[in-house]
Protein backbone atom coordinates (compact mmCIF):
# COMPACT_ATOMS: atom_id res chain seq x y z
CA UNK A 1 0.00 0.00 0.00
CA UNK A 2 1.19 3.51 -0.84
CA UNK A 3 -0.25 6.32 1.30
CA UNK A 4 0.02 9.76 -0.24
CA UNK A 5 -0.95 13.07 1.33
CA UNK A 6 0.18 16.52 2.25
CA UNK A 7 2.91 17.09 4.81
CA UNK A 8 2.17 16.61 8.54
CA UNK A 9 -1.27 14.97 8.44
CA UNK A 10 -0.42 11.79 10.31
CA UNK A 11 0.67 9.33 7.63
CA UNK A 12 3.77 8.17 9.51
CA UNK A 13 1.97 8.10 12.86
CA UNK A 14 -0.86 6.00 11.39
CA UNK A 15 1.51 3.45 9.87
CA UNK A 16 3.52 3.21 13.09
CA UNK A 17 0.31 2.52 15.01
CA UNK A 18 -0.68 -0.13 12.44
CA UNK A 19 2.81 -1.61 12.75
CA UNK A 20 2.10 -2.48 16.39
CA UNK A 21 -0.04 -5.34 15.05
CA UNK A 22 3.08 -7.12 13.76
CA UNK A 23 5.77 -8.99 15.68
CA UNK A 24 8.41 -6.99 13.82
CA UNK A 25 8.22 -3.47 12.40
CA UNK A 26 10.98 -1.94 10.28
CA UNK A 27 10.87 1.73 9.30
CA UNK A 28 13.10 3.13 6.56
CA UNK A 29 12.94 6.88 5.97
CA UNK A 30 14.48 7.81 2.62
CA UNK A 31 15.09 11.43 3.66
CA UNK A 32 17.05 10.42 6.74
CA UNK A 33 18.75 7.36 5.25
CA UNK A 34 20.49 7.92 1.93
CA UNK A 35 22.07 4.47 2.17
CA UNK A 36 18.59 2.98 1.80
CA UNK A 37 18.05 5.03 -1.37
CA UNK A 38 21.28 3.57 -2.74
CA UNK A 39 20.08 0.05 -1.99
CA UNK A 40 17.10 0.52 -4.28
CA UNK A 41 19.20 2.23 -6.96
CA UNK A 42 21.86 -0.47 -7.13
CA UNK A 43 20.30 -3.76 -5.99
CA UNK A 44 20.07 -6.54 -8.55
CA UNK A 45 17.11 -8.48 -7.13
CA UNK A 46 14.56 -8.60 -4.34
CA UNK A 47 16.78 -10.98 -2.35
CA UNK A 48 19.65 -8.49 -2.73
CA UNK A 49 17.39 -5.68 -1.43
CA UNK A 50 16.22 -7.75 1.54
CA UNK A 51 19.76 -8.85 2.41
CA UNK A 52 20.99 -5.25 2.39
CA UNK A 53 17.98 -3.98 4.36
CA UNK A 54 18.46 -6.68 7.00
CA UNK A 55 22.07 -5.56 7.41
CA UNK A 56 20.90 -1.97 7.82
CA UNK A 57 18.45 -2.55 10.69
CA UNK A 58 18.74 -4.00 14.16
CA UNK A 59 15.15 -5.24 13.97
CA UNK A 60 14.81 -8.89 12.98
CA UNK A 61 12.98 -9.60 9.73
CA UNK A 62 10.52 -12.39 10.57
CA UNK A 63 8.89 -14.03 7.55
CA UNK A 64 5.15 -13.52 7.57
CA UNK A 65 5.25 -11.36 10.70
CA UNK A 66 7.16 -8.23 9.65
CA UNK A 67 5.79 -4.97 8.33
CA UNK A 68 8.34 -2.95 6.40
CA UNK A 69 7.50 0.76 6.21
CA UNK A 70 9.23 2.93 3.62
CA UNK A 71 8.64 6.61 4.39
CA UNK A 72 9.26 9.65 2.19
CA UNK A 73 9.23 7.51 -0.96
CA UNK A 74 9.26 10.61 -3.15
CA UNK A 75 13.02 10.59 -2.47
CA UNK A 76 13.40 7.06 -3.87
CA UNK A 77 11.31 6.56 -7.02
CA UNK A 78 13.07 3.24 -7.71
CA UNK A 79 10.99 1.67 -4.96
CA UNK A 80 7.94 1.65 -7.22
CA UNK A 81 9.60 -0.87 -9.53
CA UNK A 82 11.17 -2.80 -6.66
CA UNK A 83 7.94 -3.18 -4.69
CA UNK A 84 6.49 -5.50 -7.34
CA UNK A 85 9.35 -7.94 -6.86
CA UNK A 86 9.33 -7.60 -3.06
CA UNK A 87 5.62 -8.38 -2.95
CA UNK A 88 6.09 -11.33 -5.31
CA UNK A 89 8.89 -12.65 -3.06
CA UNK A 90 6.21 -12.78 -0.35
CA UNK A 91 8.11 -12.84 2.93
CA UNK A 92 6.97 -9.50 4.34
CA UNK A 93 4.18 -6.90 4.22
CA UNK A 94 4.93 -3.41 2.91
CA UNK A 95 3.56 0.08 3.41
CA UNK A 96 4.97 3.09 1.58
CA UNK A 97 4.26 6.72 2.38
CA UNK A 98 5.09 10.01 0.72
CA UNK A 99 4.29 13.68 0.92
CA UNK A 100 2.78 15.68 -1.89
CA UNK A 101 5.47 18.34 -1.73
CA UNK A 102 6.14 19.68 -5.19
CA UNK A 103 5.79 17.29 -8.11
CA UNK A 104 8.12 14.59 -6.85
CA UNK A 105 5.37 11.97 -6.48
CA UNK A 106 4.12 12.31 -10.05
CA UNK A 107 6.08 9.26 -11.24
CA UNK A 108 4.97 7.23 -8.23
CA UNK A 109 1.35 7.30 -9.42
CA UNK A 110 2.11 4.76 -12.16
CA UNK A 111 2.36 1.84 -9.78
CA UNK A 112 2.47 -1.82 -10.76
CA UNK A 113 -1.18 -2.89 -10.97
CA UNK A 114 -2.05 -5.64 -8.53
CA UNK A 115 1.05 -5.10 -6.41
CA UNK A 116 0.50 -1.71 -4.83
CA UNK A 117 -2.71 0.01 -3.85
CA UNK A 118 -2.58 3.81 -3.64
CA UNK A 119 -4.53 5.55 -0.88
CA UNK A 120 -4.83 9.31 -0.51
CA UNK A 121 -4.83 10.62 3.05
CA UNK A 122 -6.34 13.99 3.91
CA UNK A 123 -6.14 16.24 6.96
CA UNK A 124 -9.02 16.22 9.39
CA UNK A 125 -11.81 18.65 8.64
CA UNK A 126 -12.89 20.91 11.49
CA UNK A 127 -15.71 18.65 12.64
CA UNK A 128 -13.42 15.58 12.69
CA UNK A 129 -10.89 17.63 14.68
CA UNK A 130 -13.57 18.49 17.24
CA UNK A 131 -14.73 14.87 17.50
CA UNK A 132 -11.15 13.65 18.03
CA UNK A 133 -10.82 16.17 20.84
CA UNK A 134 -14.00 14.91 22.57
CA UNK A 135 -16.08 18.01 21.86
CA UNK A 136 -19.72 17.15 22.49
CA UNK A 137 -22.21 16.74 19.64
CA UNK A 138 -24.33 19.58 21.05
CA UNK A 139 -21.41 22.02 20.82
CA UNK A 140 -20.58 20.82 17.31
CA UNK A 141 -24.23 21.34 16.27
CA UNK A 142 -24.23 24.82 17.80
CA UNK A 143 -21.02 25.72 15.95
CA UNK A 144 -22.50 24.49 12.66
CA UNK A 145 -25.73 26.47 13.16
CA UNK A 146 -23.79 29.61 14.04
CA UNK A 147 -21.56 29.21 11.02
CA UNK A 148 -24.51 28.68 8.67
CA UNK A 149 -26.37 31.65 10.20
CA UNK A 150 -23.40 33.90 9.48
CA UNK A 151 -23.07 32.66 5.91
CA UNK A 152 -26.76 32.77 5.03
CA UNK A 153 -26.94 36.32 6.42
CA UNK A 154 -24.35 37.52 3.90
CA UNK A 155 -25.55 38.98 0.64
CA UNK A 156 -23.60 38.15 -2.50
CA UNK A 157 -23.56 41.81 -3.56
CA UNK A 158 -22.17 42.88 -0.18
CA UNK A 159 -18.56 43.96 -0.87
CA UNK A 160 -17.40 42.66 2.51
CA UNK A 161 -19.08 39.23 2.11
CA UNK A 162 -16.04 37.59 0.53
CA UNK A 163 -13.74 39.13 3.13
CA UNK A 164 -16.02 37.93 5.94
CA UNK A 165 -16.11 34.38 4.56
CA UNK A 166 -12.34 34.39 4.07
CA UNK A 167 -11.73 35.71 7.60
CA UNK A 168 -14.12 33.11 9.02
CA UNK A 169 -12.36 30.40 7.04
CA UNK A 170 -8.93 31.52 8.27
CA UNK A 171 -10.12 31.64 11.88
CA UNK A 172 -11.26 28.01 11.56
CA UNK A 173 -8.15 26.88 9.72
CA UNK A 174 -9.92 26.79 6.35
CA UNK A 175 -11.72 23.60 7.27
CA UNK A 176 -15.26 24.78 6.59
CA UNK A 177 -14.74 26.54 3.28
CA UNK A 178 -16.43 23.77 1.22
CA UNK A 179 -19.44 24.00 3.53
CA UNK A 180 -19.57 27.77 3.00
CA UNK A 181 -19.71 27.09 -0.74
CA UNK A 182 -22.62 24.72 -0.18
CA UNK A 183 -24.57 27.30 1.83
CA UNK A 184 -23.73 30.19 -0.46
CA UNK A 185 -24.67 28.38 -3.65
CA UNK A 186 -27.81 26.55 -2.52
CA UNK A 187 -28.88 28.17 0.74
CA UNK A 188 -28.85 24.75 2.40
CA UNK A 189 -26.06 22.91 4.18
CA UNK A 190 -25.43 19.47 2.74
CA UNK A 191 -26.33 20.39 -0.85
CA UNK A 192 -23.51 20.15 -3.32
CA UNK A 193 -21.86 23.15 -4.93
CA UNK A 194 -22.32 23.70 -8.65
CA UNK A 195 -19.31 22.87 -10.81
Amino acid sequence: MLIIGVYQIGKTFSVREFGKNFKSFVEINFVENQDAVEIFRTAKSSSDILLRLSAMTDTPLIKGETLMFFDEVQKCPEIVTAIKFLVEEGSYRYVLSGSLLGVELRDLRSVPVGYLEVKDMYPLDFEEFLICNNVSESIISHLKESFFDILTGLKAEDPTAKQTILLLSFSLGGFLLPTSCEVRSTGHPGKSCPS
